[in-house]
């Protein structure tokens, strides 16, 4: 059942000013003085806390086409909301960018203000937000903020000359001095001056020592969340402070912990309820776990790689271990931190094919997203299984709807390129409906049981112990709830001695026998019981 939207919620915040902080060994004291301004905010968002358990996330490129232009489009999300509130039951949208730009991608922005020509107009993107609403679902934007395009009227203007208005707004150093800046790694010359640009010398670089910069973002935030946006994705978040664009020694983590402070306190200001996820590419929890103080979660990809490894070996190998450890991580920056979990997105290899395109491994991906407390984040077309190896268009390719019904009328040839010879044969959307056996209709079944079971997406996580490498096995605590997760991560049937008459059944992927004081596990089946007791082992 879709929970109830909490609008009574509100935070109260205080600003609060440190002279000083604790220095872990590895930092010196911070160049800037932007650290000392620290903002505390409430420990999570309260709507997304209460009502969110899983979100989509739309590339909008390729995800559906309204006008047969060959491009997908906002009034395309608009046209097919049944699909994600009515048919997979998701919560909210993270969009990928949609701001003016030059390139398919957008993540090199023109206007912050704007909407790009190719994906429709604002009143497109404001009808899309009340539609969205009228249906219970949340949108988040993909804020690109770290850098700008090259073609920006900001960096334009920049480069004019060293009097231009706007020269202060982005990273320019001679590089004269090489031991504080060793490694010249994303610096471009420009009219005899570097700029700086970690991905891309058409990104330049914004400049957060400038106040100007700083008080723009806040504009900018406050725009859409006026627009009604419901919260961020806040990309690239650990290269604001960038450890190549500032002098050596500089306590870059600090400084981008203490700008997302300030950052999420404005957006709070504006919207108690506003989300904000980041973006903090790295595997290591104690490392992400600092941007807990300034962000309201931030994507696991550790977890992501984890449970690659895993179902590839047929073993639990991690897995539990590696939530726990995070979770504790972040529970030492934040009271009752939120997780985002996923499997792939725009920047990786698809899941389908870390798990060798196996059908059976895909489901239980799923499960596993699934039965873990946090937000479950899925990838465009992960539901139906696409597939798609790096380059990027590969794994960006057109969603694919279903053999009567191809939004693009060459099948995928657009810039994103065409459909690989897997997502050829694999049946689309409309198809896998009508199968009980397909992927789509086992994401649609535990999206079902998550929204049903808030204990699934808000629960605390347990390992529970046993000696099976083959089995996943962990206790969710929600209240007075609490259900037993069992996955059998291996084709192998699995025999299990534990007496298991006592408990219910909350979903069982496949028939199980639990009428004896032993039973056998299928292969590759998901097992959810509610229960009465914490203590529980079994071998």
């Amino acid at each position: 059942m879709k929970k109830i939207f909490q609008l009574t919620l509100l935070l109260l915040f205080t600003v609060m000013l440190y002279a000083c902080q604790e220095e872990t060994p590895e930092e010196s004291e911070p160049t800037s003085e932007s650290w000392k301004v620290l903002y505390d905010i409430q420990p999570t968002s309260p709507d997304f806390l209460e009502n969110v358990d899983a979100c989509y996330q739309v590339f909008p490129y390729s995800f559906a086409d309204s006008n047969d232009d060959g491009i997908g489009d906002l009034n395309g999300i608009t046209e097919n909301l049944d699909y994600f509130s009515d048919i997979l039951g998701v919560d909210c949208l993270w969009l990928n960018p949609i701001h003016p730009s030059p390139t398919y991608h957008k993540y090199d922005v023109t206007n912050y203000y704007g909407i790009d020509r190719q994906f429709g107009s604002m009143a497109d993107f404001e009808n899309l937000i009340d539609e969205a609403e009228a249906k219970g679902i949340r949108i988040l934007m993909d804020l690109v903020i770290n850098h700008t395009s090259s073609q920006h009227p900001w960096f334009i203007n920049a480069t004019i000359g060293n009097e231009a208005s706007y020269r202060n707004w982005y990273v320019w150093n001679t590089l004269e001095d090489r031991t504080q800046f060793p490694d010249r790694t994303g610096w471009y010359l420009k009219n005899g001056v570097y700029y700086f640009a970690s991905f891309w010398n058409e990104m330049p670089e914004l400049n957060y020592d400038n106040p100007a910069v700083r008080e723009e973002i806040k504009n900018i935030l406050t725009f859409w969340l006026e627009k009604g946006v419901a919260g961020f994705r806040i990309d690239a978040a650990k290269h604001i402070y960038d450890t190549k664009e500032y002098p050596a020694g500089t306590p870059t983590l600090k400084e981008n912990v203490n700008y997302f402070r300030e950052f999420n306190y404005h957006v709070k200001t504006v919207n108690p309820d506003a989300f904000v996820v980041g973006e903090i590419y790295t595997s290591g929890s104690s490392y992400v776990s600092n941007f807990y103080e300034g962000m309201d979660s931030a994507f696991n990809f550790e977890f992501a790689e984890t449970i690659i490894s895993a179902l590839q070996s047929n073993a639990q190998i991690n897995l539990l271990s590696s939530l726990l450890t995070a979770q504790t991580n972040y529970s030492s920056k934040k009271v009752q931190p939120l997780d985002s979990l996923f499997l792939s997105n725009h920047d990786q290899n698809r899941i389908a094919d870390s798990l060798g395109l196996n059908l059976n491994k895909m489901k239980m991906a799923a499960q596993i997203l699934m039965t873990l407390p946090g937000i479950s984040w899925i990838y465009y077309g992960e539901e139906i299984g696409m597939s798609g190896v790096k380059p990027d268009n590969n794994i960006r390719q057109p969603f694919k709807w279903g053999e009567a019904r191809l939004d693009y009328t060459t099948q995928g040839g657009t810039a994103i390129g065409a459909w690989n010879s897997y997502n050829q044969a694999l049946p689309g959307m409309t198809e896998q409906l009508l199968d009980e056996n397909s992927l789509l209709s086992t994401y649609i079944n535990m999206i079902q049981i998550r929204n049903d079971h808030q204990v699934l997406s808000r629960g605390i996580l347990s390992a529970i112990n046993h000696s099976r490498s083959q089995l996943l096995v962990y206790l969710l605590t929600y209240g007075e709830e609490k259900v037993l997760v069992i996955h059998n991560l291996t084709p192998n049937d699995v025999t299990i001695n534990h007496n298991l008459t006592s408990y219910n059944i909350i979903e069982s992927t496949h028939l199980q026998d639990l009428s004896a004081t032993s039973f056998t596990f299928r292969g590759y089946s998901t097992l959810i019981l509610s229960v009465n007791q914490t203590e529980i082992t079994f071998n």
